[in-house]
């Protein structure tokens, strides 16, 4: 089976490396997680729902060939996604997704928790400074890692956040083009559609 790596597949391995199970190929978090998991194992990979098993908070589903491509792309990580393209930045997204927060006054502060060294050095080399506080990895600029992350980013809460964060006091800035989106979705931020 030759598998190959896209952005939706980078999307959930990134996912997957935030919040995965212990058994099968799967994720653990609240519904929202589990459900962007499905849909996006059924669009991506092709997994029927049938497939998927439940158990508590978490859904997976037994694949030999992918849970080996995965556990193989998290290995090689900071060579795979060393490159700041839509690959590594759909990579972030899923990760942060899974493992992402907005904190502060003005829900200023990006970070990832549960982040080490090697998250820390993937972002790094990608061009963004991070800190270490109190067990978390924030983003120093954090606007230019949303940029960067946001047209992949599918968790919904994450979305109007980082959209909205990136909107104030940036009307000016070329990288945020706002036009009409898809039905249903009120407008876009770069690439990504913000509701």
């Amino acid at each position: 089976m030759k598998i190959k790596l896209d952005t939706k597949l980078a999307y959930l391995i990134g996912l997957w490396k935030a919040r995965k199970t212990t058994i099968g190929l799967g994720v653990g978090g609240d519904e929202q997680i589990n459900q962007i998991f499905i849909e996006k194992s059924a669009e991506r990979l092709g997994v029927s729902p049938n497939n998927f098993k439940f158990e508590g908070k978490r859904v997976f589903f037994f694949h030999t060939a992918y849970r080996k491509y995965f556990q193989e792309t998290e290995e090689g990580e900071l060579d795979i996604f060393r490159r700041k393209n839509e690959v590594a930045s759909a990579f972030l997204a899923g990760y942060f997704d899974g493992n992402g927060g907005i904190e502060g006054e003005r829900n200023d502060r990006i970070y990832l928790s549960r982040a080490g060294d090697n998250e820390k050095a993937l972002i790094e080399r990608l061009g963004f400074k991070t800190v270490f506080r109190s067990g978390k990895l924030y983003m120093i600029k954090p606007k230019e890692f949303i940029f960067f992350i946001l047209p992949f980013i599918s968790h919904p809460e994450n979305k109007r956040k980082l959209g909205a964060l990136v909107q104030s006091g940036n009307e000016r800035d070329p990288r945020l083009q706002l036009r009409s989106g898809p039905p249903g979705q009120e407008h876009s931020v770069g690439t990504a559609y913000v509701k």
